[in-house]
C-alpha cells in the first residue's frame, strides 16, 4: 500500500495482523526496508500485535529524494498513522529508525505508548563517531559507483559466516538500492542531537543493542543514561542489526518488555 505524503511524495507500507490489536510501528535502518522485520511479523502478529511496517522515504518502494532530513520522516509517520487511523502506538526503530523514534519520543510523545531502540545513537559527540558517520557517507558514494552486483556483494560480505539471512536479505535490497539516498540519509541523521530533548520523558523506553560493535554499545548505554527509567538489553556477539542476526534473543526482549506495559 501507499500513501502521498504532504509534499506528493509516495510512501509504501505495509499492515500485518488485526486493527483492533494494540499497534507497533516498526522503523528499519539505513540500506533497508521494511522487509528487514520479516524475522519478527510472525512473532509480533501472534503475540497480539497489529504491525505497521513502511518503507522510509529514500528507501525500498518509497518515493526517492534530492534531500532528506530527519523533520520530513517524522511528518511522514504522523501522517501514515493519521492514515490508517492510529492515535497512539509503540515504536521499534532499528539503526536511523532508533535515531527517528528518539525523535520522534522527543516531539510527538502523546502519540505513543512505548519505545523501543534497537542498535542507534541519540547524538555524535565523540571523534570515532563522527569519523564512522563520515566513512559510512563516503562508503556510500562508492558504492553507487560500483556494478550493482559488485555493490551487493560488497554489503553483504560483512555477514558471510556470521548470519546466512542477513547476508541474503541485504545482498537483495542492494540490488535495487540507490546508494545516493543511503549516503543522504546518514548525513541527515549525523546531525541528532535528541538526548537532551529525551531527558524528561516519562515512555517506558527499552534500549536493545549486539554486542559486536562496541560503539553502539556505547550509544546504546548513552541513550540509557539520558532517558530516565529507561532499559538496556545486551545480545552477546550480535551484529547490526539485531533483530535480523540475533531475531529470538531480540524477539523475546522486546515482546517481554511491550506486554509489560
Amino acid at each position: 500500500m501507499t500513501y502521498t505524503t504532504h509534499d506528493e511524495k509516495q510512501i509504501y507500507y505495509e499492515t500485518f495482523g488485526n486493527p483492533e490489536h494494540p499497534a507497533v510501528l516498526m522503523l528499519h535502518g539505513i540500506g533497508a526496508d521494511g522487509g528487514m522485520f520479516f524475522p519478527q511479523i510472525d512473532a509480533f502478529r501472534e503475540a497480539g500485535w497489529f504491525i505497521v511496517v513502511p518503507d522510509l522515504r529514500g528507501h525500498g518502494r518509497s518515493s526517492r529524494t534530492y534531500y532528506l532530513d530527519i523533520a520530513d520522516w517524522i511528518y511522514d509517520i504522523l501522517e501514515l498513522l493519521d492514515t490508517i487511523g492510529i492515535l497512539t502506538c509503540s515504536v521499534i526503530g532499528v539503526g536511523i529508525g532508533g535515531v527517528i523514534a528518539l525523535e520522534l519520543a522527543a516531539a510527538h510523545k502523546d502519540r505513543l505508548t512505548s519505545v523501543v531502540i534497537c542498535d542507534s545513537f541519540g547524538e555524535i559527540s565523540s571523534p570515532g563517531e563522527h569519523m564512522i558517520a563520515r566513512a559510512q557517507i563516503g562508503g556510500f558514494r562508492m558504492l553507487h559507483h560500483l556494478p550493482t552486483k559488485t555493490a551487493a556483494r560488497a554489503v553483504s560480505s560483512i555477514y558471510r559466516g556470521i548470519s546466512k539471512e542477513a547476508e541474503a536479505y541485504f545482498k537483495e535490497t542492494a540490488l535495487q538500492a540507490d546508494f545516493r539516498q543511503f549516503s543522504r540519509a546518514r548525513r541527515a541523521v549525523s546531525k541528532t542531537d535528541v538526548l537532551t530533548r529525551i531527558s524528561s520523558l516519562t515512555l517506558p523506553m527499552l534500549v536493545v543493542v549486539g554486542t559486536r560493535i562496541k560503539i553502539l554499545v556505547s550509544a546504546g548505554k548513552k541513550i540509557l543514561r539520558s532517558a530516565e527509567g529507561a532499559r538496556i538489553v545486551t545480545i552477546p556477539g550480535a551484529l547490526y542489526p539485531s533483530n535480523i542476526t540475533a531475531p529470538e534473543a531480540f524477539n523475546t526482549a522486546v515482546l517481554t518488555f511491550l506486554s509489560s506495559r
